[in-house]
């Protein structure tokens, strides 16, 4: 354990002690930072392990409170981001909307590259299911100037990723074509592609609010990420699924059969994805992780667990979920109590009180 008290971080030497520390060290503890001193803690922090990302894992469970130190940090000039957590049992799938997903992907995109951020996450975050790193580069779309492409087949890749077509784009995940002029907000950028036939002419950021390319800045390539946690064929699953139709209660299976109908494939994530990732998996390596109370994550994941084994059991009961698929989805439900094994490989400050 290592004490620190004072809130003059920077000239304290227990706070350089601490961050010469970490660079010896992948998991490390320290005391004695009263709560509200924590917002100026985690901005010095931020400061001195710059350029690399830091994710804060907050030990409050309800949004509001995320929200509430969000601003504090923000009052004090530090820039962050919230992981957004989704409202819907692991067991119901994925029901969130399109701008939900498109955080989450924008949050990955950025790890990947371990580009400079202070992202701040709850317990509950933490368990969205991701699809696998190598899936989600392998799913990537790489742009760059001069180079020649099927128009058609690159609109149709968009719309496979998540992206929506409309008539100018103004938010994250669309995209819009007029004549030799195709605009894309992917995550964390606004890029408009002018073409000359079928090659690429430029690349320029520009400004959704104003529609105007950003001066004298010209790019030479770009990365599209996906804009789904997941990417598959949904109809090549759709037979195996109503299949599994067959085993459910008759008011749940017209659910079911609804949303094979429509398309929807969120409801059925456990079925289509054979590998469930945590949004920690991304988390770059030489990344830092600030748990504040360990001891309380570790009972609110524990709570997870709990809440999601009960569900299990009276879904199962009711045939409101498959019988034949117990195995898988009692794999799904033990997802929170495998993040203290994914922290366990990364660079982990643990803030404990007292």
């Amino acid at each position: 354990m290592h004490n620190l008290n004072s809130l003059l971080w920077n000239s304290s030497s227990a706070f350089r002690d601490t961050i010469a520390l970490l660079k010896t060290k992948n998991q490390l503890e320290i005391k004695g930072i009263a709560s509200l001193a924590l917002p100026s803690f985690l901005k010095a922090l931020y400061t001195a392990i710059s350029p690399r990302p830091l994710l804060f894992i907050n030990s409050q469970e309800s949004l509001n409170s995320l929200h509430k130190f969000s601003n504090q940090l923000k009052r004090l000039e530090t820039e962050n981001e919230i992981v957004p957590t989704s409202q819907v049992s692991l067991l119901e799938g994925l029901g969130e909307s399109e701008h939900h997903f498109a955080k989450i992907s924008e949050l990955l995109n950025i790890w990947l590259n371990a580009q400079n951020s202070f992202v701040i996450a709850s317990a509950k975050s933490l368990i969205q299911p991701v699809m696998p790193i190598d899936k989600f580069k392998h799913n990537q779309i790489i742009l760059q100037k001069k180079q020649s492409l099927n128009l058609t087949t690159l609109l149709a890749q968009l719309v496979s990723l998540g992206y929506k077509r409309v008539d100018t784009v103004l938010d994250i995940g669309c995209f819009a074509l007029r004549g030799d002029i195709l605009d894309i907000y992917s995550a964390g950028l606004a890029v408009r592609l002018n073409f000359f036939g079928d090659e690429i002419e430029s690349l320029k950021p520009f400004e959704p609010w104003t529609q105007r390319s950003i001066r004298n800045q010209e790019l030479e390539k770009v990365i599209i990420s996906p804009l789904r946690p997941f990417i598959f064929d949904f109809a090549e699953k759709s037979n195996n699924l109503q299949k599994l139709v067959l085993e459910l209660e008759e008011t749940q299976a017209e659910f079911w059969r609804q949303d094979l109908n429509n398309g929807d494939w969120q409801r059925f994530i456990p079925w289509l994805e054979d590998d469930l990732c945590s949004i920690l998996d991304y988390f770059p390596t030489d990344g830092l992780i600030v748990i504040e109370e360990p001891m309380a994550l570790e009972a609110q994941l524990q709570r997870i667990y709990e809440r999601l084994a009960q569900e299990l059991e009276h879904k199962l009961t009711r045939k409101y979920l498959p019988n034949s698929q117990k195995l898988l989805l009692e794999k799904i439900i033990q997802i929170p109590q495998t993040i203290f094994a994914k922290l366990a490989d990364k660079k982990v400050l643990k803030i404990i009180s007292g």
